[in-house]
């Protein structure tokens, strides 16, 4: 009975994190060079998105055609572009359409994808083999030229692009979902809470998803990097944003066309996507190493 009501408390509290434990994979963070550097460049992403106003005092959209293909310099630092607009300024503002072409599909992959992994996983049987059948038609096709198809049939635009970056995103979290909840149903604590009567939404919901939320993180994060290399690559080719919104893939294409009379046009907006990409996936290897137990850093 005893082995019985500490199977029944483990099963009850599985969900939360203790407070000391918060403060382990903080330690072990703090101590993952890659996260450090990655979590910093993160950061300061996010403050450059927000404060983009405070940072340029130019216009990303107004043209100035007295000042174009200005090369850099003390008033224009990343230089203009073929309409007389300040390179750095389209930089600064483009850093809020990439980091949310990078954030709200992942956040829409995340949220279908788990649950079907979920799904297919805890519950078996048919559902699992309808839910794995959809899984690998979407898997027979790469990822990116998925996306392609999808942005091609919705027609270009921010929103169009950040549904089909999303849906091409899905397998990954609905395979990863499934294989480590079919991990997680067979261990003591979900047992326990079959055995205290939970409902099966309890199981899965309350015991389950907060036990392998850890390997979602991570993966999480190097999708976001995923996702603003693919939604810039869609950009780049025409069906993803168009000018004059600033966004870094529209402003390489457009870069490109000059590339010998101003090469400023399409290094920055390029070092801003490599800058960017590179933080995320720093971030996401700091991760893996700060939740994987088998880790050592």
């Amino acid at each position: 009975m005893a082995a019985e009501a500490m199977a029944i408390g483990r099963a009850t509290q599985s969900s939360y994190l203790p407070r000391n434990q918060i403060y382990y994979l903080l330690g072990r963070l703090l101590r993952s060079r890659n996260g450090i550097v990655g979590g910093l460049l993160v950061l300061a992403l996010a403050l450059v998105a927000l404060g983009a106003q405070l940072l340029s005092q130019y216009d990303p959209i107004l043209p100035d055609i007295a000042a174009a293909f200005s090369a850099p310099s003390a008033a224009h630092p990343f230089g203009t572009d073929n309409f007389g607009r300040d390179i750095l300024a389209r930089v600064l503002y483009g850093a809020r359409v990439s980091l949310l072409m990078g954030a709200i599909p992942i956040v829409l992959a995340g949220s279908i994808g788990v649950l079907l992994g979920l799904i297919a996983g805890y519950f078996r049987g048919w559902l699992e083999t309808a839910i794995q059948a959809a899984i690998d038609v979407l898997l027979a096709f790469p990822g990116i030229l998925l996306a392609l198809a999808i942005v091609a049939m919705l027609g270009p635009g921010l929103g169009n692009l950040m549904i089909a970056v999303g849906i091409s995103w899905i397998p990954s979290y609905a395979r990863l979902a499934r294989s480590s909840v079919l991990v997680a149903r067979e261990l003591s604590y979900v047992e326990a809470a079959r055995a205290i009567g939970c409902s099966e939404a309890r199981v899965l919901l309350v015991h389950i998803l907060p036990n392998i939320v850890a390997p979602l993180i991570v993966l999480a994060t190097l999708g976001i990097a995923q996702a603003i290399l693919a939604g810039s690559a869609l950009s780049f080719i025409g069906l993803g944003i168009k000018p004059p919104t600033p966004e870094w893939g529209t402003m390489l294409s457009v870069g490109r066309n000059f590339v010998r009379l101003a090469w400023w046009m399409s290094v920055f907006p390029g070092l801003a996507i490599t800058v960017s990409v590179l933080a995320f996936n720093l971030l996401g290897d700091g991760l893996r190493d700060t939740l994987d137990p088998h880790s050592r850093l």
